[in-house]
């Protein structure tokens, strides 16, 4: 299928993209746009004015743009031939229209003072040869121009003729400019899914012969029908070309629905035609991974002066789409040719291939992206799931999401209003954001601890009750937590119940400057290597830690704690991995690298793996919602209570669950996923209910 793909992508058409008129300026291509830079190498100024001085003023003429002096120094019989609006206007349309830039004029002959002596009762020759930069590659051409001496102006002047704008140019012909496309690289998953690529999508349009009277109504019929405003539809019937029997094309639409196009089709005057447009086949479900492309704004074009882009390119604009634009992206060919007035090729006069974009070939499991995203999409949350051996990212989840495809395809009025009004935020990737990470850190500070030497694993801490206070600084402030009455109190039974008070009192044993040490030697306030942006993991810093309300509170994941999902995915790989943390890739075949290798010792990494284990799998263990028969899992659940005040009772709360392999396994994966607003609907037990799901389905297990 993929080498089918490759096959089809050679395919191209030629299209024309504007054209160069002589006879009359067409294009509105300013002087500017052409950018001319003229270089005389090699070559003395004369001191006696000659034919030469001439041609060293028209080459100063185009070097500063001044078209219009150009029209001063030729001699009369030229400007009876051409007014000089017309010669204006043929430079700036056909330089403007090849793009030329860095023009280069050279006089053939060596010319230094006293050298040559002009016969101004005869005409003079002088030889010269120009070169320029063009969307086409490099142009050069000799040229001869004739100068005659004016006896009034006492100067010499050029007899003038087109072949001193374009080589072969005369009278009947005109420059065009076509372009040959270029195919964008596509975007595949691990198994060469298409993510992002060429695809069949429907063109609907209107034949205006065909619609019915009264008129105005039936406009406002196929204005409904496609979701576009009746204005768009009148202007786009409206355009100079548009005969009654001429397709008119209005806007594109998936293949896939079937319901729209058979409302389309039972209008009159909507016909529907095949186009090849790109694609995103998984649509919302990876809407945030992949990102859209949209046609470059005039910004956008200026910004990117240079880099072969034109006023037809696309540009990513988020996502994959945007991180790998430079291999992703296309370079279109051109032809510059003449043509007569009936429009056939006379001469081909430069040329350049056509470059298709490079593929790209991402981790991504697109079966399991489809999947997060089902098992997420009526949530407001997001889920990354990595290989904790390779770094792999296997999914990259945020919900709700967008569809790319309307990017492409165009919205209609009514979707983009609902998007773009939607108070959840679909096109906000929280994949990339960070989040309040409640009890999910709780493991990081018992591994914190044991490193640190300030706890042990048989080590208990003695306390009554569900509220703690350090002192009575504290004033009515106290740590509070749901389960206290298990035994023995030490860091495996405080993992498995998910006890506050525990990791409160460990974090202020580490102390500030321990607990701010540790965090930064697991990557927090860094962000990797990674294709697409990630706001860095933060705890505020060790300078807020010398509060010892917000270092208690950092010890369960609250305080000023905020963890991005996909780096708290690489720190749990530490557990997995005997202690070294994977770096997170996104492209498919690069080389395992460690974020932070030996990050904790092997010892720590089995014990904190194994009391995850239990947690999941122990009775009474928090993250039983996630236990799988006959696949033993690992996991942490985290609750992060958001209110304005301890008395706030109106807050809401944001559910975690981190799901892994509790024991190696030929399919490792760490699966992390957050939810917003899970109060009153079971906490971060809704959150490993979810993630057990996507862990079977990965598994392909049944119950």
């Amino acid at each position: 299928m993929y080498e089918n793909r490759r096959a089809r992508k050679k395919r191209r058409k030629e299209k024309i993209q504007r054209t160069v008129w002589i006879a009359t300026a067409v294009l509105l291509v300013s002087a500017a746009a052409a950018c001319i830079f003229i270089l005389i190498n090699n070559k003395m100024k004369p001191q006696i004015p000659g034919p030469e001085e001439t041609l060293y003023r028209y080459a100063e003429c185009l070097n500063t743009e001044d078209f219009a002096g150009i029209y001063s120094l030729l001699d009369a019989d030229s400007r009876a031939r051409i007014a000089q609006e017309e010669l204006v206007g043929r430079y700036e349309n056909i330089y403007g229209g090849i793009e030329a830039t860095e023009v280069v004029l050279e006089i053939d002959t060596d010319i230094t003072a006293g050298e040559n002596e002009w016969d101004e009762t005869h005409p003079a020759a002088l030889n010269y040869h120009i070169s320029m930069s063009t969307l086409a590659g490099e142009l050069s051409f000799p040229s001869c121009t004739i100068l005659t001496f004016d006896k009034e102006a006492g100067e010499w002047k050029m007899v003038w003729n087109l072949s001193e704008i374009f080589p072969g140019l005369q009278e009947g012909l005109r420059v065009r400019v076509r372009t040959i496309q270029a195919e964008r690289g596509e975007i595949y998953d691990a198994q060469y899914n298409l993510l992002a690529g060429l695809g069949e999508v429907w063109s609907a349009g209107v034949v205006p012969g065909k619609l019915e009277e009264p008129r105005e109504e039936a406009i406002g019929e196929v204005a409904e029908v496609m979701g576009v405003s009746v204005e768009r539809v009148e202007k786009e019937l409206g355009a100079s070309w548009v005969k009654d029997d001429l397709f008119v094309p209005i806007r594109n639409f998936s293949k896939d629905d079937i319901e729209l196009k058979e409302q389309m089709i039972a209008v009159p005057g909507i016909l529907l035609s095949t186009v090849e447009a790109r694609i995103y086949p998984y649509g919302e479900a990876a809407g945030h991974l992949t990102g859209y492309v949209q046609s470059i704004t005039a910004e956008e074009l200026e910004a990117r002066k240079g880099l072969h882009y034109n006023s037809l390119s696309v540009l990513g604009k988020t996502g994959v789409e945007a991180a790998m634009e430079s291999v992703l992206r296309s370079r279109d060919g051109y032809r510059i040719v003449l043509v007569d007035e009936e429009g056939n090729e006379v001469e081909e006069v430069l040329s350049c291939a056509p470059q298709d974009g490079e593929d790209v070939r991402l981790t991504i499991n697109a079966p399991l992206q489809e999947k997060i995203y089902e098992v997420m999409k009526e949530d407001k949350g997001a889920a990354v799931a990595i290989n904790p051996e390779t770094g792999e990212v296997l999914a990259y989840v945020s919900t709700p999401a967008y569809d790319p495809n309307d990017f492409v395809l165009g919205f209609t009025t009514a979707k983009w209003e609902t998007l773009n009004g939607d108070v959840n935020q679909p096109f906000y990737n929280r994949a990339k954001s960070t989040y309040c990470p409640g009890s999910v850190m709780k493991p990081i500070i018992g591994a914190l601890a044991l490193e640190g030497g300030v706890l042990t694993t048989e080590e208990t801490i003695d306390y009554r009750g569900n509220a703690w206070q350090l002192n009575a600084d504290w004033g009515d402030y106290a740590v509070t937590t749901l389960h206290s009455d298990y035994a023995p109190k030490n860091l495996n039974n405080a993992l498995i119940y998910s006890d506050n008070i525990f990791f409160a009192q460990t974090a202020v044993k580490l102390g500030a400057e321990g607990v701010a040490e540790g965090l930064d030697g697991l990557g927090f306030a860094q962000t990797p290597d990674f294709m697409l942006a990630m706001t860095a993991s933060s705890y505020g810093g060790s300078d807020a830690l010398q509060n010892s309300m917000t270092l208690a509170d950092s010890g369960y994941g609250h305080g000023l704690m905020m963890v991005n999902p996909l780096h708290l995915a690489c720190v749990y790989s530490a557990f997995y991995n005997g202690g070294s943390m994977i770096a997170p890739q996104l492209l498919y075949g690069q080389e395992p690298v460690w974020w932070k290798e030996n990050a904790i010792s092997i010892e720590t990494a089995s014990y904190i793996r194994s009391s995850l284990v239990d947690v999941v799998n122990a009775e009474g263990g928090t993250g039983r919602a996630a236990a799988l028969p006959n696949k033993l899992i690992a996991g942490k659940t985290g609750t992060a209570e958001l209110k304005l005040s301890k008395e706030d009772t109106t807050g809401t709360e944001i559910g975690w669950f981190v799901g892994m392999n509790g024991e190696k396994d030929e399919n490792p994966i760490i699966i992390v996923m957050v939810i917003e607003d899970v109060k009153d609907r079971g906490g971060s037990a809704y959150v490993a209910g979810k993630v057990k799901e996507c862990l079977a389905y990965y598994y392909q297990y049944r119950e």
